[in-house]
């Protein structure tokens, strides 16, 4: 079994909408994809 994580920042801009292409094709070609937004602030 193969499984793809994406973890992104959410500071990351466009990466973020990226990552959840990403994991939102992996599941139509019926792979496992888990997908992680993590909030990021700078103080």
């Amino acid at each position: 079994m193969k499984i793809l994580q994406f973890n992104v920042r959410l500071a990351e801009g466009g990466a973020a909408g990226v990552a959840l292409d990403l994991h939102l094709r992996s599941l139509e070609k019926g792979l496992s994809s888990r997908f992680c937004l993590w909030l990021w602030q700078r103080r």
